[in-house]
């Protein structure tokens, strides 16, 4: 099946929604630091600073890791950016939900899953901005709406999760929620631009 690539067209379209459905999801699951803060500090009975550092950095890396993301995405493309970003965040909430200290919950929940949101993030905009010219400022503002969705959303669905099941089971869902974004990454395919070396693979 031939499927249209062309610039606010066609495949374009598809790209919009994968890269909505990308940052719906970082920024939703970005916003659940702060909760996740207080659950840390009451099942490890560590020290608010440290206990702080884990879930800062799963947060602000979202912004933090943006270079790395342009750097990747322009060497290998937006789409190995999104996807390997999606492989470190489902990773990184998988290994925190058998972490048994807050040494090992840096490493996994605060610099893999903060990782893989920073490349997921600035690679979902980027490749907007690559498939449309003319409905450009609008795609862009459907993706930043899908963040405010999901910054809205996602707190609701993870108190909820935390009142029915413990907080090693939540991760464990969030670490599957978070493994669709590999499926949106593999549906930002080259654009024509791109096959001639001028845009985000």
């Amino acid at each position: 099946m031939t499927r249209s690539r062309d610039k606010d067209g066609g495949w374009a379209w598809t790209v919009l929604c994968a890269c909505s459905m990308c940052i719906m999801v970082s920024n939703g699951l970005a916003i659940l630091a702060g909760m996740f803060q207080t659950v840390f500090l009451e099942e490890f009975q560590g020290g608010v600073v440290f206990t702080s550092w884990i879930t800062s950095l799963f947060a602000s890396l979202m912004q933090l890791a943006g270079p790395l993301s342009g750097l990747t995405s322009s060497v290998f493309g937006c789409r190995v950016s999104v996807m390997a970003g999606g492989c470190l965040l489902t990773l990184g909430l998988l290994l925190s939900a058998f972490c048994r200290s807050l040494t090992s919950l840096l490493l996994a929940f605060g610099i893999s899953g903060g990782l893989g949101l920073g490349l997921i993030y600035s690679a979902a905009v980027v490749a907007v901005n690559f498939s449309f010219v003319k409905y450009r400022p609008l795609a862009t503002g459907v993706v930043l709406a899908a963040g405010g969705l999901g910054v809205m959303g996602m707190p609701a669905l993870c108190r909820f999760l935390l009142d029915a099941y413990s907080w090693q089971e939540t991760l464990l869902i969030l670490s599957c929620v978070s493994a669709q974004l590999l499926v949106a990454g593999a549906m930002l395919f080259p654009s024509d631009a791109h096959t001639a070396g001028t845009g985000c693979r």
